[in-house]
């Protein structure tokens, strides 16, 4: 099933560089803080990762521009272990300062790949609760000598923040990043004799593997120690640094089951007094505090993959935290957030503080797909006419990316194969029509009724997280609502019309036709990997009965039977 979409975009290593250099001067000349220098180890973590893969590839090995960006990385990691620790970082800085100049004169890339380091933008990963790993891992095993590996990309960044942190215990540390390669449940890391050798001759040291994951499979992390072992490294010299520590048995690649249960792992995790702010409500906790009258038996209450969910907090004065992103990743949402309240459709922000967007907690009545009314159909035209013209933006998903996925989950949740070229026709409409940043979450449960009217809440950024669409056509958001809010044909035709009132946009029906299908194969694959995510839960079930009823939808939009009445999809 296809529900992700890459983060990666070409840039130019010479303008990166300049952007760092600007960023470190700031630094040099304020008093360094970590959040600046937070902010620096993910940009030079986003710079090294893209040049070590244009340098290497899916092959490591030892070169001498790796070792200068790994130096100058993990000199930064220390500069950011001594800040966290409140101690005089003065010299770090000075010596992070040298080796970012003398990579200027290395002959790089022009250009190189980059990537969003996702745990830093959505899953609350902060490189300070890595250093917090290590020293809790100097503490237990008093290390003289370690050899950290960071798993690119984000582990380019944890890497370094962990070596620097070993280098201020007096550990003498040697540092490598590798990329794992091949299908993400089976990764397998290749390396160069030379650098097997390396790490055989360093056998007497600790070695300590880091990344943000384990992901589902777990693979990434088992392919480096796999490797450590066929370079004779025993196992209790090897250590696995993650963002959390899941059971062994839920991890879908043997070899790791295998490898959770024989290594130490110290998890990289933050657990700061500014996050015991009030209630959690991460994983769906947040469901606790919703008053819509369920069904006795639970049958409407929300699915929720939980590890998919940014970290949530209420305070006791009434302040909603929710994670936004590290540094620039989150800092430029606030002014989304501020656009969308000023314009009356959502809670009024009140602040962004480490990674954290603050805005106010509403108390509201989530909806039903039962509670669709002509007044509810105006709001949602209001919304997305807004949305449409204040949010403009470039397409991230080509037509031929969006007709795979289609296709894709059409034959893995269907089992139907559908004919070559079967919206070729629509090619042209699709090119035609703008991108903005939508939505990208219409269901029923986010919009809430209060005193004041109907507000649209979670609307700053899932057009920005690392699932399907991105930046696209409003009419993606027009097919979620019509599906979501189960609409009949009535129902679909008024709010088209009410949005094209408001807008001066009208969407070909056909067209639509299209995003209805695409919404539906997306949702189908989604709900299809968050019920196998979700085993043995209620929550399971939930995202089964989903991915049922988004099926038996799927089946009549392809055979061009979309629904005349206000039908509870089948569960």
């Amino acid at each position: 099933m296809i529900v992700y979409r890459g983060h990666e975009r070409s840039a130019s290593t010479r303008d990166l560089l300049a952007s760092l250099c600007r960023t470190f001067r700031e630094l040099e000349s304020r008093t360094p803080s970590v959040g600046r220098v937070r902010g620096l180890l993910i940009e030079y973590g986003v710079l090294e990762a893209g040049l070590a893969d244009a340098l290497m590839g899916e092959i490591a090995m030892p070169s001498e521009e790796a070792e200068c960006l790994r130096a100058a990385g993990v000199a930064l990691g220390r500069v950011f272990a001594t800040v966290v620790a409140g101690r005089d970082s003065a010299v770090a800085i000075k010596k992070f300062g040298r080796l970012l100049s003398e990579l200027a004169m290395l002959l790089l890339p022009a250009r190189i790949r980059i990537s969003v380091p996702e745990g830093y933008a959505f899953y609350a990963v902060y490189p300070e609760g890595y250093v917090d790993a290590a020293d809790r891992f100097a503490a237990e095993r008093r290390p003289l000598r370690a050899v950290v590996i960071g798993i690119r990309s984000i582990g380019a960044s944890l890497s370094a923040a962990v070596a620097g942190a070993l280098e201020e215990h007096g550990c003498r540390v040697r540092s490598y990043t590798v990329r794992p390669a091949g299908h993400p449940w089976d990764r397998v890391l290749n390396t160069t004799d030379a650098l097997n050798r390396e790490w055989s001759e360093q056998r007497g040291a600790e070695f300590i593997i880091v990344d943000e994951g384990p992901g589902i499979s777990g693979s990434s992390f088992a392919s480096v120690a796999q490797k450590l072992s066929e370079c004779g490294i025993p196992d209790e010299q090897i250590s696995i640094f993650p963002s959390w520590d899941p059971a062994p048995e839920r991890l879908r690649n043997e070899t790791a089951r295998c490898r959770w249960k024989k290594h130490r792992r110290y998890l990289g995790n933050v657990d700061e007094p500014w996050l015991k702010c009030g209630r959690d409500l991460s994983g769906g906790l947040w469901r606790e505090l919703l008053h819509h009258p369920y069904d006795g038996d639970g049958a409407d209450v929300p699915a929720v993959q939980p590890q998919h969910e940014a970290r949530k907090f209420l305070s006791d004065a009434g302040v909603l935290l929710k994670f936004a992103g590290l540094g620039a990743y989150g800092e430029r949402k606030l002014d989304r957030q501020r656009a969308l309240a000023a314009a009356g459709f959502s809670p009024k922000p009140l602040g962004y503080s480490q990674g954290f967007l603050l805005t106010e907690f509403v108390a509201g009545r989530p909806l039903a797909a039962s509670d669709l009314s002509a007044k509810l159909l105006d709001r949602m035209a209001d919304y997305l006419a807004f949305r449409a013209s204040a949010f403009p933006a470039e397409r991230t998903l080509s037509f031929d990316a969006l007709v795979d996925m289609i296709e894709i989950n059409s034959r893995e949740g269907l089992d139907r194969a559908l004919p070559a070229k079967m919206f070729e026709r629509m090619t042209a409409a699709f090119e035609a029509r703008p991108a903005v940043e939508v939505d990208g979450r219409m269901m029923p449960h986010e919009w809430i009724e209060t005193s004041d009217g109907y507000l649209k809440t979670d609307a700053v950024d899932h057009h920005a997280d690392h699932f399907l669409p991105g930046d696209a056509d409003i009419a993606w958001d027009l097919a979620g609502a019509i599906v979501e809010f189960e609409m009949n044909q009535a129902d679909q035709q008024y709010l088209l019309e009410q949005y094209a009132e408001r807008s001066g946009d009208h969407v070909p029906a056909d067209l639509l036709s299209f995003y209805r299908i695409a919404y539906l194969a997306f949702r189908m694959g989604y709900a299809t990997m968050a019920a196998e995510a979700t085993s043995g839960t209620s929550d399971h079930d939930r995202f089964s009965a989903i991915r049922l009823g988004t099926a038996w939808l799927l089946q009549r939009e392809l055979a061009g039977k979309s629904s005349h009445g206000r039908v509870r999809v089948p569960a």
